[in-house]
């Protein structure tokens, strides 16, 4: 019994010592409900310690019994008495009443301790601060600040603005929503809450890519360490008030953690389904940063990893690999003042095998300095894919996007092919505002002679047409006539002038003159216009890249000249 009286002891020591803290949580509320809290709390109490006394006492006197009768009473017989007993006595213990009071209690308890904080009163400026370090950047919250604690304990924030400080109030992201979510042991204390986990619901942000590596700044100082999970965001590119571009539907993911920090984007972006993913290593001898980015329509990725990334002094280096189904470019780069070098690279795909040489500069516009020298192309393949492309895709083949300008030169070493008459080519071409400048297109015909052109294509929705004017210079004209097969016929001009303009989405080709010997007149003009498109063009790419059409058309147009 003293034994029994100790443990009873024991019980209302620790329902003592637990008192004060359930208190501690009453004391958040007004004064009825403090009432109410701690009648409930005290009759419970004394209804599971006299359930437990009594029936610890009795459980002890049977087990005394038990060892006193042990040696005069069959065990087994014994032993499964005592147990149904036993059996009967947890039954009582645990009686369906008693158990609904403290479940209820249990339910209640937890309840009340997850809705202390919505009795808070939240002040937006510590929350502003906690939420902003930088200096430049003031952040204020327009809408109300709401406690809710389902599915978890969280702060909900509405309006959330992020302005730069020193640009008359320029808006640099609006946030409709913001949940911070709060652990469960720091209910009771709002100065611990920590805005570690964040949910940003339908941004708005403005991205000026004069300012990038501010902006980059101000997302390590703030966000770098943190959980966020951005949904239904819009960044927006603009170059000081200019619109550039933007990327849509954006989804993103950013979790840190000692070792790595992992960022993933999902988004619309130039009319395509954009997945960019990052991987800082920071742990590792030499810290580095992998990214993947994949345009899922169009079935380009790209990946690679830099490093260097906080080096002042050396500029950042790395490798990267570009690849579009059987197309591929793998390079070598350093990074520095918003310009790409490219150092050494490999260019291949199934028609053509070469090397790219250049600058690429990000910021403030998208500029090319290109320079491509293909070793080889198999013309046999390259007619093959441009007859097996889509419809769409043939209409889009030259289609180039607005923001990408600059200059690309690309030379050919050598051609393969059994018919056609070039062996090699030059050319100097710009990209301006989704036009293509071709300044010079130089083309050696082997043996025969060489040719020129020179021409814009104009690119719009509705169209696509190549304006051009080109220059034909045969050296060895006898080779020129058995190689197209044209007999019986005098020597004439080694020049021929042509100028016109070709449809390229419909493959028509208007002429506006031409010269051999003399310039023709315009009965002639259209009369080679009209044969033109009948034979060369009537297949599309296909007819058009058949040397036999060629011929055809060739031996056609010198019967016609005198």
């Amino acid at each position: 019994m003293k034994r029994v009286k100790c443990i009873g002891d024991v019980f209302y020591k620790i329902s003592k010592k637990f008192k004060p803290i359930l208190l501690n949580i009453v004391n958040h509320f007004n004064s009825s409900i403090k009432v109410i809290f701690i009648l409930f709390y005290n009759s419970l109490i004394k209804v599971i310690f006299i359930l437990f006394y009594k029936n610890f006492v009795s459980l002890q006197k049977k087990i005394l019994n038990l060892i006193k009768k042990i040696k005069f009473v069959n065990f087994k017989k014994y032993f499964l008495s005592k147990i149904n007993k036993l059996y009967k006595i947890i039954n009582i213990i645990y009686n369906k009443k008693i158990f609904a009071q403290v479940l209820l209690g249990t339910f209640f308890i937890i309840f009340i301790y997850l809705i202390i904080p919505a009795f808070y009163n939240y002040d937006k400026t510590q929350i502003e601060k906690a939420l902003c370090k930088e200096i430049n950047i003031k952040c204020s919250i327009k809408g109300k600040i709401k406690y809710s604690f389902y599915p978890t304990p969280r702060i909900k924030i509405y309006n959330f603005v992020i302005n730069e400080s020193n640009s008359k109030g320029k808006v640099l992201a609006q946030f409709k929503t913001i949940e911070s979510k709060i652990p469960y042991f720091s209910l009771l204390n709002k100065n611990k809450f920590k805005f570690n986990k964040i949910n940003l619901n339908k941004a708005k942000i403005n991205f000026d890519i004069n300012k990038f590596n501010d902006y980059i700044n101000f997302i390590k100082v703030n966000f770098a360490s943190r959980v966020i999970n951005l949904k239904n965001g819009e960044i927006k590119f603009i170059d000081k008030n200019e619109y550039v571009t933007s990327i849509k539907n954006v989804n993103l993911k950013h979790k840190p953690n000692i070792k790595n920090e992992v960022t993933v984007l999902k988004g619309d972006f130039l009319g395509d389904k954009i997945y960019i993913k990052l991987k800082n290593k920071k742990l590792e001898k030499k810290p580095s940063l992998i990214f993947e980015t994949k345009f899922l329509n169009s079935n380009i990725i790209s990946k690679g990893e830099l490093f260097n990334l906080k080096s002042s002094t050396n500029p950042v280096n790395g490798n990267i690999l570009f690849k579009n189904s059987k197309s591929s470019l793998s390079m070598i780069f350093d990074y520095k003042d918003d310009q790409i070098i490219i150092k050494h690279s490999n260019l291949k795909n199934n028609f053509l095998d070469g090397k790219l040489e250049g600058k690429i500069n990000l910021f403030p516009y998208f500029n090319l300095d290109l320079n491509i020298d293909l070793h080889a192309i198999n013309f046999n393949k390259f007619a093959t894919f441009l007859n097996n492309l889509s419809k769409e895709d043939r209409k889009n083949l030259l289609s180039i996007n607005k923001k990408i300008n600059g200059k690309l030169d690309l030379s050919v070493e050598k051609i393969f092919s059994k018919n056609t008459l070039i062996n090699s080519f030059e050319s100097q071409i710009k990209f301006m505002n989704g036009d293509i400048f071709i300044e010079q297109f130089l083309l050696n015909l082997k043996k025969i002679g060489a040719a020129d052109a020179t021409g814009i294509i104009k690119n719009d929705k509705r169209f696509s047409n190549f304006n051009f004017e080109s220059n034909i210079f045969l050296d060895d004209l006898k080779r020129f006539y058995n190689r197209f097969g044209i007999y019986n016929k005098k020597t004439t001009s080694s020049h021929i002038f042509v100028s016109g303009s070709v449809d390229l989405i419909n493959l028509t080709l208007r002429l506006n003159e031409i010269f051999i010997n003399e310039k023709f007149n315009e009965a002639d003009v259209e009369y080679i216009e009209k044969e033109f498109n009948n034979i060369l063009f009537k297949d599309g790419y296909k007819s058009f890249l058949d040397f036999k059409n060629l011929k055809e058309f060739a031996k056609l147009i010198a019967s016609e000249i005198k």
